[in-house]
């Protein structure tokens, strides 16, 4: 299947341009001259460095974006369209899984309730076969006259018609659930959160719990200590491109 009508065209071989990496490299080894600062003159060839890198840090970022832009929005508006065209299809194909989640139930509860009917009459038929048997042979031991004999027959006649119906009712097929070609079912977890707290009392370890940097950045600091939480100030020296 053809999403689109159009096919993207394959992006050429990328490489950084041999100006970009001669400037990069030029950048690098005047950095690799500062190897301690140790005197106003030397700070300052520290600072030109600095700054030099920064610029270019900046100038590369906002070519990345420059270059990058284009292909996400092409990357959004193509997920926007593949979403829209199988919205349908997965709302239809969610609604027919439930229907046949609920037709698999129903088969499953009519299998258990025919196989215990079938197990309540065999039950039964075996019951009466002991039965019966018993009688016949009861009878056959005390025939003394014609109509003994009779009655032995008549009652021999029933324990064979009994036995007759427990083989038919043995060879009966036990009920199956019927499904269609390639159809399964499983058991599938689904899930909601009721009370975080009492998950995470009963359970931490189903609780993700990570810290905010960007909300300890700025709302805290070392004066006003946070249990749980090491704080303290640092200094850092930066070079300022103005």
């Amino acid at each position: 299947m053809k999403l689109l009508k159009q096919d993207f065209q394959p992006l050429p071989l990328l490489s950084i341009s041999a100006e970009s990496e001669e400037h990069r490299n030029k950048l690098v080894l005047a950095a690799k001259t500062v190897t301690s600062i140790t005197d106003n003159q030397t700070n300052l060839a520290a600072r030109n460095a600095a700054v030099s890198i920064r610029e270019c840090l900046k100038e590369t970022e906002a070519e990345r974006v420059r270059l990058n832009t284009p292909l996400l929005r092409g990357q959004r508006t193509l997920k926007a369209m593949s979403d829209e065209f199988c919205e349908p299809l997965v709302q239809e194909l969610d609604r027919l899984e439930r229907l046949a989640a609920a037709f698999m139930e129903d088969e499953k509860q009519r299998v258990a309730r025919e196989s215990a009917e079938q197990d309540s009459k065999l039950a039964r038929l075996l019951q009466e076969q002991t039965v019966a048997a018993a009688a016949s042979a009861q009878a056959a031991s005390n025939i003394t006259n014609e109509a003994e004999l009779a009655r032995a027959l008549e009652i021999e006649a029933k324990a064979r018609e009994t036995a007759l119906a427990v083989q038919t009712a043995v060879a009966v097929p036990l009920p199956k659930e019927e499904r269609a070609r390639g159809q399964s079912s499983r058991q599938v977890l689904r899930w909601e959160c009721t009370d975080i707290v009492a998950l995470y009392n009963a359970r931490p370890d189903l609780v993700k719990l990570t810290p905010s940097a960007s909300l300890i950045q700025e709302l805290c600091v070392p004066e006003c200590p946070v249990p749980g939480l090491k704080m303290w100030w640092e200094n850092k020296a930066t070079y300022s491109t103005r």
